[in-house]
């Protein structure tokens, strides 16, 4: 049997991967090992070994729960159907894997069946205590139903690569209105269907500057670059300015035609 208690050629019928690519999987990686492997980093990154267990979870999903796997794990449709390419026509065996890998690859699934039924929460309820007081409901609160609408519009073929920012105009462009935008990545979220995919920037937290404080005068100067309209259009001259942070008074000020780093050095050490 193969991953998931299904048999090498419903894994065929489902994904289209050639019976002997298949047996050669199951006769060379095994089915006994202890946890799925860790997926980190950029998909097309990662190694063989993460890109057949991809190609094995997806196989059998109509295009909706690929979609929905899709946006749940990081990755587009498209990047999946080549990584199929090459199991198909049976030469990834060797080009997917790599040597030290070639032994490790295959998982417990039973152990990832497991992780999926309790992911969707089967048999188990939240524990967790709740406050006693009634909470208001909001009037334009979504309801399941209209969540469930925007869960299935996202996965539709045609918008399973698209984000909200994209959907939502194209909709509107049918004269179709269903949430806002906000409220579009507010459901992906809670259906854990909003990732970072492609080449979008991983999120990077921004540093605050450092703060000065002043409690008399002279303790801190600001410096300043203003534009001044010239009697031509699209010439400016330049307004150098030094300004008490604490009086609010200017230190000093002058008028150049150019702007250059060596007028504002020399103005504040005039200062």
């Amino acid at each position: 049997m193969s991953p998931g208690g299904r048999s090498v050629s419903e894994i065929h019928r489902a994904s289209g991967i050639s019976e002997n690519t298949l047996y050669s999987w199951k006769n060379k990686y095994g089915v006994e090992q202890e946890a799925e492997p860790e997926r980190t980093g950029k998909p097309e990154n990662w190694d063989g070994e993460r890109k057949l267990l991809v190609l094995t979870e997806t196989a059998g999903l109509n295009e909706q729960e690929l979609s929905e796997y899709c946006r749940e794990n990081g990755l587009y449709v498209e990047q999946i159907e080549r990584w199929r390419e090459p199991a198909i026509a049976g030469t990834e065996s060797d080009s997917l894997l790599t040597k030290g890998q070639r032994q490790e690859w295959q998982r417990d699934k039973k152990r990832l069946c497991w992780k999926r039924q309790l992911q969707a929460g089967d048999g188990f309820e939240d524990q967790r205590k709740k406050s006693g007081g009634a909470r208001r409901v909001p009037a334009n609160k979504l309801t399941e139903e209209e969540k469930a609408q925007i869960i299935e519009v996202c996965n539709r073929v045609e918008y399973q690569s698209s984000a909200p920012s994209q959907i939502v105009p194209k909709l509107a462009d049918e004269g179709v209105y269903i949430a806002s935008e906000s409220s579009f990545y507010r459901v992906l979220h809670e259906k854990n269907q909003l990732h970072r995919r492609g080449r979008a920037r991983t999120p990077r937290t921004v540093i605050k500057p450092k703060g000065y404080k002043a409690e008399a005068p002279n303790q801190v100067w600001s410096w300043d670059i203003t534009y001044l309209a010239s009697a031509v259009r699209g010439s400016f001259y330049y307004l150098y300015m030094v300004e008490d942070i604490y009086s609010r008074k200017i230190v000093c000020w002058e008028v150049h035609e150019q702007e250059n780093a060596e007028h504002a050095s020399r103005l504040i050490r005039k200062g």
